[in-house]
Formats: C-alpha cells, sequence, structure tokens
C-alpha cells in the first residue's frame, strides 16, 4: 500500500465525519406540551450522527500515526 493512500483515506474520511456531524446539526426539535415521544426521537436521532461522525473522526485521525508507524518501520518504501 502506497503512503498516499493513507493520506487520501484520513481526508476521505473526515469529510464523512463532517458529513454526519453536519446532518447531527441540522435534526429538527420540536418543543410544546406533550412532546416527549418527538424530542426523545430527535434526541436519538441527533446522537446517533454524532456516534457515527465521532468514529469516522477517530479512525481519520489514526490513519496519519499508522502511517508514521509504517514508514518508521520500513513498511513503505
Amino acid at each position: 500500500m502506497h503512503q498516499e493512500y493513507l493520506d487520501f483515506l484520513a481526508a476521505f474520511l473526515a469529510a464523512i465525519s463532517a458529513f454526519f456531524w453536519a446532518r447531527s446539526a441540522l435534526v429538527k426539535f420540536q418543543f410544546g406540551y406533550d412532546m416527549d415521544k418527538e424530542l426523545k426521537e430527535a434526541m436519538a436521532k441527533t446522537a446517533r450522527f454524532n456516534a457515527i461522525a465521532a468514529g469516522f473522526a477517530a479512525v481519520a485521525a489514526a490513519t496519519p500515526a499508522i502511517k508514521i508507524a509504517g514508514l518508521k518501520l520500513g513498511f513503505f518504501i
């Protein structure tokens, strides 16, 4: 595997993460009397999008570390 692919992978994963964080920010919350169920569903949706985004961001952040370790250990020429 060439090291340029890891750079592309990190950027791609970061873009996916940004998409999910933007998507979580666009969830509509409805407030009002007796709206507990709708509010709970909206909060769960936001939490799910945030968790997905955090997962992609974590892998994107780990990718440069994998690249550096691979260079130090001689996996990449």
